[in-house]
């Protein structure tokens, strides 16, 4: 039962239409008392991606009861972006233990932040401090430790996936887990020269002595187009997503393929 709610509070929770306000305050004392031990819950069971889950639901709740005015509490919102900031910036140590909400995530939060303000009081006080260099405000980046030094890498259009070249295949990785979420191989050459999705994210291109073409969602290398002379090039879509254009540095020139048909 605990499992359950943990992972569905927020399911329930946006399907609310009725007593919204009662709702709400008990809203409240959650956020503002027990979120970080939620975290740890779900930390244990391996499931911290939820926390992302659902505060990106929870928050637009909040805003379009707000704006139908059944109620409105903008600190309980700033509450949620902030604890969204939190989960995501933090999301790959508080996934891999419960232990570091507390002993280092809680510590390098910005000293503005809300849940420092909130919870910074319950940190044990033989934890090691920041004293000198600690963030002033939540910045938008996301920390990725495993990414191979040097490889080529690109984010998906979405920024929800992350496609890098790794051992012998293109790894498709969700941006917040790291975790794997397809592999892509081909029989050509991996990718040396870069990687880029295609407008709609659907494809995936990369260059090496071959154009390599992925379906993301198969899988599958649907199309390799041989050109020797790619060299030191780089790719980039066009913005119809059909053509691909190879630009070659050294040359000064560029190679545009209609990847639908093969050609240039």
């Amino acid at each position: 039962m605990l499992q359950y709610v943990c992972k569905s509070w927020h399911s329930h929770l946006t399907k609310s239409v009725v007593e919204v306000i009662d709702v709400v305050s008990h809203l409240c004392v959650f956020l503002e008392e027990k979120f970080l031990a939620w975290l740890e819950v779900l930390s244990v069971l391996g499931t911290a991606r939820i926390a992302v889950v659902a505060l990106k639901e929870v928050i637009p709740w909040l805003q379009v009861f707000g704006w139908l005015q059944v109620f409105w509490n903008e600190e309980l919102l700033d509450i949620a972006r902030d604890y969204f900031h939190f989960v995501t910036k933090f999301f790959e140590p508080i996934n891999v233990s419960a232990t570091h909400i507390y002993h280092s995530t809680l510590e390098l939060s910005p000293i503005s932040s809300i849940v420092q303000r909130l919870y910074y009081h319950r940190r044990h006080t033989l934890f090691p401090r920041v004293v000198v260099g600690t963030a002033d405000s939540w910045d938008q980046g996301i920390c990725i430790s495993n990414i191979p030094k040097d490889n080529p890498y690109t984010w998906s259009p979405c920024g929800q996936f992350v496609a890098v070249v790794s051992g012998e295949a293109v790894e498709i990785q969700d941006a917040l887990s790291a975790e794997i979420t397809s592999t892509l191989t081909t029989p050509n050459t991996l990718p040396n020269h870069g990687l880029t999705y295609s407008p709609d994210g659907r494809t995936l291109a990369g260059l090496s002595d071959t154009l390599t073409i992925w379906d993301v969602q198969t899988g599958g290398a649907v199309k390799g187009i041989q050109y020797n002379d790619f060299g030191d090039g780089s790719i980039v879509w066009l913005l119809d997503g059909k053509m691909i254009a190879i630009a070659k540095h050294s040359t000064r020139t560029a190679h545009i393929h209609n990847v639908v048909l093969s050609t240039t």
